[in-house]
């Protein structure tokens, strides 16, 4: 019996030595702080302001005290080169406007990046963006408009990138038949010294030719800047029609750009000397600007019957196809005599008058001399036989 009682309490003491101790309890782990964000836009440069141009993304969990930018003339600039700080707080853009000239140098090129400043995790950036400077002036050039057989009127624009500019030593325009115009080549200098916009009338050019200009500034240093280069041709050349383009706007509008005259004076029953008709009979708002000859030459055969009147010969003719003819008004009649002067014979020293859509009163209508290139400051009889040379446009 005795040695039943030891082997159970044999038992009792081996079985709690291979029991596993209780373990200590496991303490996890503090996660890192999330730090704040900061991203680096592209800054607005224009009007003689950098606006620089962050984001604060997050942040973070312990927030910052300051934002800002930090720029210099190496890759990822820190506040220990150049910063500024800017109001406001929380996420979202941020923006700050920096002088040109003063704070920026022109025509330079910078590294910029936008930062945050915390207590406990010291200045955090953004990403690195790079920038130039524009120059000192920014000059564009614009479409040439009213373009002739031998001269065009020519648009620019200059303005100064600082404040600090308020004048240009010159300015104009280069005109050449290369593709790249220089100062050297045919040069105009166009009125003041004052920014903004500037035009000049350039003449003398070679008829149906491609032309190139640019618009140019100098600076008070005679550094010269030059704005884009704008290719135009002169007019004078064949139309559809076979007669001569006559005119360029320069651009497309109300539906049309070019003004072409058709080849040769009409002709009804056999004669080239026609009346302009309905006399006695008043064509409401007609006009003698250019652009109105279409519109004044519907106005008439609605208002006019008769078969022979110059305005209804005009809607009635056709030529290689085209059908779209009128007869044009006193400034698109100038225009033609203008342009077309020692290309082709508008008049003789006998028929040198042309009717043109342009109404005086009901019994008379305004002419255009085009042998001597200029509309009298009255008008004549409608029943007066005079040329008729009808247009298109396109």
């Amino acid at each position: 019996m005795k040695k039943l009682i030891a082997m159970f309490v044999g038992l009792l003491v081996l079985n709690s030595c291979t029991d596993d101790a209780p373990s200590d309890p496991i303490i996890p782990e503090e996660p890192e702080a999330v730090l704040p964000a900061v991203t680096t836009q592209n800054p607005f440069i224009g009007n003689g302001i950098v606006k620089l141009n962050g984001i604060v993304v997050s942040e973070g969990d312990e927030g910052y005290y300051e934002r800002g930018f930090a720029w210099s003339l190496n890759t990822n600039p820190t506040v220990e080169n150049a910063y500024v700080s800017t109001d406001g707080s929380g996420t979202g853009p941020y923006f700050q406007d920096m002088l040109l000239g003063f704070t920026f140098d022109l025509n330079t090129t910078y590294n910029i990046r936008a930062y945050v400043k915390t207590y406990n995790a010291g200045t955090i950036y953004g990403n690195n963006i790079t920038f130039t400077t524009p120059n000192v002036y920014s000059v564009s050039t614009y479409p040439v408009l009213n373009i002739y057989s031998r001269s065009a009127t020519l648009y620019g624009n200059i303005s100064a990138s600082d404040f600090s500019d308020t004048d240009v030593a010159y300015k104009g325009f280069c005109v050449s038949t290369s593709a790249t115009p220089t100062i050297t080549n045919s040069t105009i200098i166009a009125g003041n010294q004052n920014l903004g916009n500037f035009t000049a009338e350039v003449t003398d050019l070679n008829i149906n030719t491609n032309y190139y200009v640019r618009s140019f500034g100098y600076d008070q240093t005679s550094n010269v800047i030059y704005g884009e280069i704008i290719a135009f041709k002169t007019t004078g050349f064949i139309g559809a029609s076979g007669g001569y383009v006559f005119f360029d706007k320069g651009e497309i509008s109300n539906g049309w750009r070019y003004l072409e005259a058709a080849p040769n004076d009409l002709v009804y029953n056999g004669s080239n000397l026609i009346k302009w008709g309905c006399i006695g009979t008043s064509i409401l708002q007609t006009s003698k600007d250019v652009g109105t000859g279409l519109e004044n030459t519907n106005r008439i055969i609605t208002a006019c019957n008769a078969s022979n009147c110059a305005a209804r010969i005009c809607s009635d003719y056709s030529v290689n196809g085209l059908s779209d003819w009128f007869l044009p008004s006193q400034d698109e009649m100038g225009i033609m005599s203008f342009s077309l002067n020692g290309i082709v014979d508008l008049g003789t020293y006998t028929d040198q008058v042309h009717w043109t859509s342009s109404q005086y009163d009901a019994a008379t209508a305004w002419i255009y001399n085009t042998y001597l290139g200029f509309g009298p400051g009255f008008g004549v009889s409608k029943n007066n036989q005079n040329l008729v040379r009808a247009v298109r446009r396109f």
